[in-house]
């Protein structure tokens, strides 16, 4: 599409799809004593023939009869429109019918006028209108493309950001290798499952995979001793969603990572850790993924124990359902065990 900017010289390339040769003689006419030399028009008399002319030229507009020997009504703007969507057009038809003319106008044309009622200002207006309209649609419409791309790229970028945190945690705590990867997988199941919102899935998954971020404070032989832990090395473990938040405060996610990480330790009953939040005071995010991370740590080896296995797992959250873990989301893991024959990916 060539730019138009009018300035009273520069060409407008104008498409006039009209069978009637005396109408299209006098269009032209009347274009040229409106606006001199502003429009360089190529005329068509069928449909076909202007799909092949704007086929091998640009055209800034196109000024279309409905009715044409070998297209009728809206079929002709249709036709026209798969094949160019990105050329202004403006209808110019002997039927007066205001339904009708709307339909037009949803379907792709800027403006709908009347042949016999249409004086060549307004004619003329209504092209400069069609044109300037349709390249804002087309700059608002390659905006979007671009916005769209850039935030491919920033969610790339995020997503490697992500993937590092994650195997941050890994490499101090071989023990855990893969753990927050499974919970996340788990704990998206889940939130499928109970058809949440796919931003909220999508928040799961995240939070997930950098729940134990906080771990990275933790002295490794605490992360790995292989007997039961002392108060004070438990009392340092469970810092570790208040230093996962820490970190992950000030990094603006498209969701609230940071406080379902802050969260993720938290129980129903108010039992749970660090702030002793209860029922509804728990994102359900944080409930969610507090359930996977049950499930995957008691059916996995640890350095102080053997793996328990999934149903020692599930009689856990089974018993504590609604006292410590979230009835839904017990339930929904429950059905993906039991039922869909649920696997962890290794």
């Amino acid at each position: 599409m060539s730019k138009f900017s009018f300035n009273g010289s520069q060409d407008i390339k104008l498409l006039l799809v009209e069978d009637e040769k005396s109408l299209a003689k006098y269009l032209q006419i009347s274009l040229r004593d409106e606006a001199g030399n502003v429009f360089n028009v190529k005329n068509a008399n069928y449909l076909n023939e202007a799909l092949e002319i704007a086929g091998n030229e640009e055209f800034d507009v196109v000024l279309l009869d409905l009715n044409l020997p070998d297209s009728n009504g809206l079929d002709t703007l249709i036709k026209f429109r798969q094949r160019f969507p990105d050329i202004a057009i403006v209808i110019l038809t002997g039927l007066e019918d205001k339904e009708f003319s709307l339909q037009a106008v949803k379907e792709g044309a800027q403006d709908y006028l009347v042949k016999g009622e249409t004086e060549a200002g307004v004619l003329v207006r209504s092209i400069f209108y069609a044109i300037e309209r349709n390249r804002f649609i087309l700059d608002r419409r390659q905006g979007r493309l671009e916005l769209e791309e850039s935030y491919e790229k920033l969610k790339t970028i995020s997503d490697g950001i992500i993937l590092a945190m994650e195997k941050i945690v890994e490499t101090r705590d071989p023990y855990t290798a893969g753990h927050q990867r499974r919970v996340a997988q788990l704990a998206k199941a889940i939130a499928i499952k109970l058809n949440l919102p796919k931003e909220t899935i999508n928040a799961i998954f995240i939070g997930g995979i950098i729940h134990d971020i906080g771990k990275i404070y933790v002295p490794a032989e605490i992360l790995s001793k292989p007997g039961k832990l002392s108060t004070i090395e438990f009392s340092i473990i469970k810092t570790h969603p208040q230093v996962g938040y820490d970190i992950l405060k000030n990094i603006n996610f498209p969701f609230p990572v940071d406080k379902i990480v802050f969260q993720h330790h938290e129980r129903m009953d108010g039992s749970g850790y660090p702030l002793g939040l209860q029922q509804d005071e728990i994102m359900i995010e944080a409930k969610i993924i507090s359930v996977a991370d049950v499930m995957e740590a008691m059916a996995s080896i640890r350095p102080y124990r053997a793996a328990l296995g999934a149903e020692a797992a599930l009689n856990e959250i089974k018993t504590n359902r609604g006292k410590l873990y979230y009835s839904d989301a017990v339930d929904a893991c429950v059905e993906l065990f039991e039922k869909d024959n649920f696997t962890f990916d290794k």
